[in-house]
């Protein structure tokens, strides 16, 4: 089984790293859902700024040489408040 590995709780506006397991993959999209990807698009390894607190979410797709989603791994993370610069 795959799987993200990561904080799963972050104070808002944090940045955190993300790997997802190893897998026979071309490439890697990645979505936040309350944050931005800084860096590491199309790769296994990702920085993430969360933003406001509440809810978010975090998936990965793993893409076959032609582009199709050969496995789909997400994580909720809950964002909380006490953070009002960004920090890594």
């Amino acid at each position: 089984m795959h799987e993200i590995i990561g904080p799963d709780t972050i104070i808002a506006n944090y940045f955190a790293g993300y790997t997802v397991t190893p897998q026979d993959a071309a490439s890697y999209t990645w979505a936040p859902t309350g944050g931005d990807i800084i860096s590491g698009q199309g790769s296994g390894a990702v920085i993430i700024q969360w933003g406001a607190a509440g809810p978010g979410n975090l998936e990965v797709d793993l893409d076959d040489a032609r582009g199709e989603i050969i496995n789909s791994v997400s994580i909720p993370i809950d964002i909380q408040t006490g953070g009002n610069t960004p920090h890594s």
